[in-house]
């Protein structure tokens, strides 16, 4: 189910998230996360550790809120947020 707000700013619609998501969603999940950029870690280690973080927090919640709907938040067509509901 897509829904949009029209008023005069942006054009805001949400849709289901899907598997064509995941990278978004692991980017999301990672500007989240700016301490990240304090630990003195190579790229490459940090980037799994963050991979390790995102896959952590999906399965709590898929575990805590098994029929929680994931949607993407889009504005002017594009993805920028998420919602749990």
């Amino acid at each position: 189910m897509e829904t949009s707000t029209r008023e005069s700013g942006p054009s805001i619609t949400m849709r289901p998230a899907g598997p064509d998501d995941e990278v978004f969603l692991s980017q999301l999940f990672a500007s989240t996360r700016p301490e990240l950029s304090l630990i003195d870690l190579p790229a490459d280690q940090k980037q799994f550790l963050m991979a390790m973080q995102f896959n952590a927090q999906r399965q709590q919640y898929d575990a805590s809120y098994p029929e929680a709907e994931s949607t993407i938040i889009m504005v002017h067509g594009q993805p920028v947020g998420r919602m749990l509901s």
